[in-house]
């Protein structure tokens, strides 16, 4: 396919952006999450470790230099290679790439637990060993290169390999099932804090391809379809890492939402939007060898008092009712008119503090349709 230039947004936007740090929060999302997934792993490996071994605590040095370890393994395949290596392989290929990357963890676990328990058996006549086992840190390095495997037959071996099992299974159910519904949405389910109608403080954001009905045209129905959902997973750590939920996807638009007190902090509601930006300049030459074409965005963004209420029976979510939505749809669709990228309205720049590092221009009070009043409008832009 060749490079239909005409579809690339201006230079201006695509222009590398200096980082303003090593640690951006895209990269913090995902050390957060793979350190979750290492404490989470720890845990159910002592818990289980525990029910069946008969209520005898597992060595603390088992659970610091090989449960933790082991864990940000597993981790960081689930958090930072999965998503992006495999989310574009065919689902059985995907499933079996998962698989010997996982049974490597697995080979790795099995090397040092036969190096662990060789140096706790040398070192004390029986097992579990606690802090001793800190005294034995040399001789349990020199134990690991020259792991017993005569070891693999004794019952509180395969009753830790049960435990990494169940471990590791647990762990990265939970990481999927909170990936998939949003880590808030997950536990407002298992909570069910919105079995009744709840009043929340929220903004919304309204994201829509901007040139979506040629690039639809020109790629055709099947290749578009996988444009717009590669550009749905790409944006997706930037959302997290602004702490915003994904509230809706609409053909080629994504609604995200923010508790107000999460989105004007540190103005995330805002940087967000720069942050997806930025996720796609990383990946413009992908797009280009893929689509002939990069992805940009127009966006609008309002807040206010809504209601949020769980619905539906068979296919349960939770809705957001309230005039705070609708007109955060119709400042999103004032950008094609008003050429802009990114448009506010004055209720939500009133409550940002501080906006260093972004240019924001009014640009004046526009009557919305439905809107009895006008809408002061602002567009906000990085410096």
């Amino acid at each position: 396919m060749k490079n239909d230039l005409s579809f690339l947004p201006s230079e201006s936007v695509l222009a590398p952006q200096p980082a303003s740090s090593f640690l951006t929060p895209v990269r913090q999302y995902k050390l957060r999450a793979i350190l979750v997934m290492a404490v989470v792993f720890s845990a159910l490996m002592e818990l289980t470790s525990l029910l069946s071994s008969g209520g005898q605590l597992t060595d603390l040095l088992f659970i610091l230099f090989i449960a933790f370890p082991v864990g940000v393994l597993i981790g960081v395949l689930e958090v930072g290679v999965f998503p992006g290596f495999l989310a574009r392989k065919r689902l059985p290929l995907a499933l079996l790439l998962a698989a010997l990357l996982h049974l490597l963890v697995l080979l790795l676990f099995i090397v040092l637990l036969a190096g662990l328990m060789q140096e706790v058996i040398r070192s004390a006549p029986e097992y579990p060993v606690l802090l001793a086992s800190f005294r034995q840190a040399d001789a349990f390095m020199q134990a690991m290169q020259h792991p017993d495997w005569s070891l693999l037959r004794r019952p509180d071996f395969r009753q830790l390999l049960l435990a990494y099992g169940v471990a590791m299974v647990g762990a990265v159910f939970l990481h999927q099932m909170i990936r998939l519904m949003g880590p808030r949405v997950f536990w407002a389910f298992l909570t069910g804090r919105y079995f009744r109608p709840v009043p929340e403080d929220r903004i919304f954001m309204f994201l829509d391809l901007k040139d979506s009905t040629s690039l639809a045209e020109r790629l055709g129905s099947r290749q578009y379809s996988r444009f717009i959902s590669d550009c749905f997973h790409d944006m997706g750590a930037a959302i997290l890492a602004a702490r915003g939920e994904v509230y809706q996807y609409v053909g080629d638009e994504v609604v995200i939402t923010w508790l107000a007190r999460h989105g004007l902090a540190q103005a995330r509601c805002l940087h967000c939007f720069f942050a997806i930006e930025q996720q796609f300049r990383q990946r413009q030459q992908q797009y280009l060898d893929r689509y002939g074409a990069v992805p940009t965005f127009k966006a609008g963004l309002h807040g206010g008092w809504v209601t949020a209420t769980q619905v539906g029976d068979i296919k349960s979510e939770i809705a957001y009712h309230g005039d705070v939505v609708n007109t955060a749809a119709r400042i999103q669709a004032q950008c094609n008119g008003l050429g802009a990228h990114f448009l506010i309205s004055g209720e939500i720049r009133a409550r940002l503090g501080d906006l260093s590092g972004l240019v924001v221009r009014e640009v004046g009070a526009v009557r919305l349709r439905g809107k009895a009043d006008d809408v002061d409008l602002l567009e906000v832009r990085t410096e």
